[in-house]
């Protein structure tokens, strides 16, 4: 089982801070706890600061802060927003405890090594402390501080379900609790059977979450009084007189996972853009390595150079792009502050030097004042906007280039038609598609057949949905009319699978109805009409949505 991490925040200023604080360190290390501690990394001489406390601060299970007269002044400072003045650690690392007390204030731990006037900081106001001020209390608080850690369980001290390990001995009173986090969205579950426990890591929420979006529960495997909800991870037992009461639950989980999901991918503007391998880190671009080499040299150029340009290039580096705005600037576009980190992975193509450029979340959330927007911090849209439309394009001038020469790829999904995604998702078989969800297909293309007469491709929607004795030397609506009659006689009823897959059914359907939706075709629906085959068909198209969501996310760590 990993260690539990405890990060100490705390001032260096008063000189006998360090002795105590190393006691502390020490006293609660020997409590099988991995403490994180700033002077450790100091002494190898190798510590960045900013990515340190990023890093640190968010693995951190818990946040130890040490309180005394100049903790508390550094961290009641105001920014003042001139940004002549550099931020001490105490104020970086106030910007992560504050989003932390927001989130899970439990796991915030205020200490009092030095009493003053007001014993916590204006930011941690309301949360219950300890008071180690003098010996006497030293021990007594300690022993709590130690039954808070060890009583708040992480994940590893509940058994992962897996089917190497199944469930025995199974208890009737069954229910599952979700657990989330938000920026990036996350999820585990604990389910509990009678007293047991029994813990489900993201993968494996997620491997639920998209079984029962397909509609793929009945491949539940079934005994005479027992319902198995098997995944690729685990294979879950569940009472048959409880199964409806615990697959609302986990509809309700996909549900509220989902619009954290749709909240966070707003809010980052990344729904537009590819994963980068099991990262949330996003892929904008690819260009030759000998192009990114020469952008990184045009960037250093411009390290804190104001007025040759909207925008800065702040630590001058030979591995990646900080783009940042200065106070002190004659920048009208974007506020002062950090706009986007451009990072390089070396591109699956193995025939070529391809690099892909990507933005990771990670960077955006370690800025000391996110606030996404055009002119402040830069979610995914917005850093892909200045990379391709901006920064691109200035070295191209300067380099005499063309930058379509120097863009190998782009990563920017483009709008496509939702029929389109449809037909290949439902070709796939990426959901189940039961009886009254074809019967929805069938009354869109009826729908399309009465408002377009689709001359030249009469004979491929005959022979895609299979029908028979239809005489296409008639007039093109008698045909239409032909088709519709088909299409609603009990031959073509008899194909649809009352209680099984349909998909194969589906994505023929949808081939048919792409003849009316394609852009390139001549016998495109109007808008309005478009407007109704969607408003109709959205039952699937939810389903879709959901599942590729769902799916995107899936093996995802952060």
């Amino acid at each position: 089982m990993p260690k539990k991490k405890i990060y100490f925040s705390y001032s260096w200023e008063e000189k006998e801070n360090k002795k105590w604080i190393i006691r502390l360190k020490n006293d609660l290390s020997n409590e099988g706890l991995e403490i994180i501690f700033d002077q450790d990394e100091l002494d190898k001489g190798t510590i960045n600061i900013d990515r340190f406390i990023s890093d640190n601060m968010n693995d951190a299970d818990f946040i130890i802060i040490v309180i005394t007269p100049s903790y508390i002044n550094k961290s009641n400072i105001k920014n003042d927003g001139n940004g002549n003045r550099k931020r001490s650690w105490v104020e970086i690392e106030n910007d992560y405890i504050i989003k932390r007390k927001h989130n899970n204030s439990k796991s915030l731990i205020p200490i009092i090594m030095k009493k003053k006037e007001s014993n916590l900081p204006d930011n941690i106001s309301g949360l219950t402390y300890y008071d180690m001020s003098n010996e006497n209390l030293y021990k007594e608080e300690l022993q709590k501080i130690r039954n808070i850690i060890h009583s708040e369980k992480v994940k590893t001290d509940i058994p992962l379900i897996t089917r190497e390990h199944p469930i025995s001995n199974l208890i009737e009173n069954i229910d599952i609790l979700f657990n989330y986090q938000d920026n990036p969205p996350q999820v585990s579950a604990v389910v509990q059977y009678g007293e047991a426990s029994l813990y489900l890591e993201q993968n494996q929420v997620l491997s639920l979450f998209i079984m029962v979006s397909k509609n793929n529960t009945c491949k539940t495997e079934d005994t005479s009084d027992t319902k198995v909800l098997s995944t690729e991870y685990f294979a879950l037992p569940i009472r048959q007189n409880q199964y409806t009461e615990v697959l609302i639950k986990i509809e309700q989980g996909v549900n509220e996972y989902l619009k954290r999901v749709i909240n966070y991918e707003a809010l980052f503007e990344v729904d537009k853009f590819e994963l980068l391998d099991e990262s949330y880190s996003y892929k904008l671009l690819s260009v030759q390595r000998s192009y990114w080499n020469m952008l990184i040299s045009v960037a250093n150029q411009f390290d804190w150079d104001n007025g040759k340009t909207e925008w800065n290039i702040f630590q001058r580096n030979n591995y990646y792009i900080h783009v940042f705005s200065p106070i002190i600037s004659y920048n009208k576009r974007y506020n002062s502050g950090e706009h986007a980190i451009y990072r390089v992975k070396k591109n699956e193509d193995i025939n070529n030097d391809i690099v892909d450029i990507y933005v990771s979340v990670r960077d955006i959330i370690g800025f000391s004042q996110i606030e996404i927007s055009e002119r402040k911090s830069w979610g995914i849209r917005k850093a892909y906007n200045w990379l391709k439309e901006e920064f691109i394009p200035f070295v191209c001038l300067k380099k005499n280039l063309i930058v379509n020469d120097v863009i190998y790829r782009d990563f920017c999904k483009s709008e496509e038609d939702v029929f389109s995604q449809m037909q290949y998702f439902y070709m796939c078989s990426k959901a189940y598609v039961n009886y009254d969800e074809i019967i929805i297909l069938r009354n869109a293309l009826c729908f399309c057949l009465r408002k377009q007469y689709p001359k030249e491709d009469f004979n491929y929607i005959i022979s895609k949905l299979g029908l028979s004795g239809i005489n296409l030397q008639r007039e093109p609506f008698e045909i239409s009319e032909s088709v519709i009659e088909n299409l609603y006689n009990d031959k073509f009823i008899s194909k649809i699978e009352k209680n099984h897959n349909n998909c194969s059914l589906a994505d023929d359907i949808l081939r048919c109805i792409k003849v009316f939706t394609d852009d390139l075709s001549r016998y495109k629906l109007n808008d309005f009409e478009m407007s109704y085959i969607i408003r109709i068909s959205n039952s699937l198209i939810e389903k879709m949505h959901k599942v590729e969501m769902l799916e995107k996310y899936k093996d995802k760590k952060y």
